[in-house]
């Protein structure tokens, strides 16, 4: 059966950034409803996520589908990172470090004791020897994770730690922690302008980093951390990841389906449409190359690819909507929309106009009252998928 609905104005608006990207979000969780906390690809198709309750799963596709892995762990764990194709570490609660070195396909435990009972939530390492895991407190090793030596002892809570070569690294923490080192070894504190929590620091070079936390705050520095300028503080919305990509990239993600998106190295920010489970949280992020990337939630994963080779395939026939005829004069035909799907309508300013909801696969839209021009349509259909088809009305 097919429907003609005639949209609805609505009064709010966002940023469309990016609008021309493929948006493609996969379910992953499994019956034990484990939520995901990590994620890291080493290529185009290989990455690894890691969860709840010891969970880890692997992809072979882009993501499209995923593999369980047994890690070893029946503890939570935070967070993983790869140092090339093979060679990884993740860590999680109670003191847990697993390593691989064929990877992701198999893993060992690489904690040692003296990290016993401690919470770790970031890993970073420089080469095969030489790395470092941060939470309850900061640790370091020289050989790989065989042995571990702690750098602190103060009870303020470390939650993310980066480094830019073997001897500069940055810490942060709650209570608007932040620190450095220049050795590698000592970390001093550095002046925080807030008290939020901190969740997550990375530098783009030697001198340009940024930090995001608690109440959508953003921190960037241009000095090496002798000074940090706020770039956003207000909002009921924390931010709980921050990437780099290239020489000016930063996306950064949160609670709610918030992203951010810097091009200037970290100096201004865009807010991103939540263009996957919209209202999930996101944890982590993960990419590539500056067009394609992967960003973990409580149930799943969400792809963003920008690449102008073919896009990745979509994880559902149903998802992959048709819309004509396409230059069109008012009239849009919307076909293979599955039921209950959300529909929006974006004018080519960022501006969010219409949005709808499909009570059949076929329906045609009568946008014969919208000015002349280019358009956005999308189609959510949750928790699969969300897609973007550019259309222009005449």
């Amino acid at each position: 059966m097919k429907t003609i609905l005639t949209i609805l104005c609505l009064t709010f608006s966002f940023s469309y950034a990016n609008a021309q990207a493929t948006w493609t979000y996969v379910e992953v969780n499994d019956s034990n409803n484990n939520s995901f906390n990590g994620v890291c690809f080493t290529s185009e198709t290989t990455g690894v996520i890691v969860g709840q309750n010891g969970m880890i799963k692997r992809s072979t596709d882009g993501g499209k589908t995923w593999t369980i892995i047994n890690s070893g762990q029946t503890t939570d764990l935070n967070n993983v990172f790869f140092l090339n194709q093979n060679l990884g570490w993740a860590v999680g609660t109670a003191g847990i470090v697993i390593k691989t070195t064929d990877g992701g396909l198999t893993w060992a435990n690489s904690s040692g004791t003296n990290l016993s009972g401690y919470i770790l939530k970031d890993v970073k390492f420089l080469d095969a020897n030489n790395g470092y895991v941060t939470g309850s407190q900061i640790f370091k090793t020289i050989d790989g994770g065989n042995t571990w030596t702690q750098l602190t002892s103060k009870q303020s809570f470390k939650q993310s730690i980066d480094f830019i070569d073997i001897n500069n690294g940055y810490v942060c923490g709650n209570d608007g922690l932040l620190g450095n080192t220049v050795n590698g070894t000592s970390f001093l504190g550095q002046t925080s302008p807030v008290g939020n929590n901190i969740y997550k620091i990375r530098f783009i070079n030697d001198s340009v980093g940024v930090a995001v936390g608690q109440s959508n705050l953003i921190l960037y520095t241009k000095n090496k951390g002798v000074t940090w300028t706020v770039k956003s503080t207000a909002g009921n919305k924390d931010l709980l990841d921050v990437c780099t990509i290239g020489k000016n990239i930063f996306w950064a993600v949160g609670t709610n389906g918030y992203i951010q998106k810097s091009t200037d190295a970290g100096n201004s920010w865009t807010t991103i449409i939540d263009a996957g489970n919209q209202g999930q949280e996101y944890k982590d992020i993960s990419f590539i190359n500056e067009n394609l990337g992967w960003f973990v939630g409580e149930s799943g994963v969400n792809i963003y690819d920008n690449r102008t080779s073919a896009k990745i395939e979509k994880a559902s026939s149903k998802s992959q909507f048709n819309c004509f005829p396409n230059p069109s004069t008012g009239l849009v035909n919307l076909s293979q929309i599955e039921t209950g799907s959300t529909i929006s309508i974006v004018d080519i300013t960022g501006k969010k106009v219409f949005e709808i909801w499909s009570t059949d696969a076929e329906i045609t839209l009568n946008l014969s009252h919208l000015n002349k021009g280019i358009y956005f349509v999308s189609v959510m259909s949750k928790p699969k998928m969300y897609q973007i088809k550019k259309l222009t009305i005449n």
